[in-house]
């Protein structure tokens, strides 16, 4: 008889989840971007998992609990909510974020913290970590100050 995987964990793994819920999750990530002047700004993207479409996006320079919670409502209109939502363990979420989603009936999945691995860290790290690279192309930077923003 074939040995499973993971003998202790009778529900399979972290990408077998994924996997499964693929089309009824989204995923939030708070990428930080710098201006030509170093000025930091910070990008909330909310990504659809199945069709890797960007459900919500927005910019600001001092993000907050308050503000992050307006993002996410703006995400869902007319009740599309997903029915789970990853994300890692930033403070900046609070614990209102978490309400919000409990009383949205969303089920929070956060990532472990410092996760490196795809497998066990946040299924958003891949465009997370182009995210920067992406608006410094949209902005135009890379070609006016290439040495200074790399």
């Amino acid at each position: 008889m074939p040995r499973r995987a993971y003998p202790n964990d009778p529900s399979g793994n972290w990408l077998t989840f994924i996997r499964n819920h693929m089309d009824v999750s989204w995923a939030m990530d708070l990428c930080v971007v710098r201006t030509i002047g170093f000025k930091a700004l910070y990008v909330l993207v909310i990504m659809e998992h199945g069709s890797r479409r960007i459900r919500h996006w927005n910019v600001t320079d001092s993000p907050s609990m308050d503000w992050i919670i307006q993002q996410l409502r703006e995400a869902t209109p007319f009740g599309e909510v997903p029915r789970f939502l990853h994300r890692d363990n930033d403070r900046l979420y609070g614990k209102g974020v978490s309400k919000f989603l409990k009383d949205s009936f969303i089920e929070d999945v956060r990532s472990a913290f410092g996760a490196h691995s795809d497998e066990v860290g946040h299924p958003f790290q891949k465009y997370s970590d182009t995210c920067s690279d992406s608006y410094r192309t949209l902005l135009g930077a890379e070609r006016r100050c290439p040495e200074i923003l790399k």
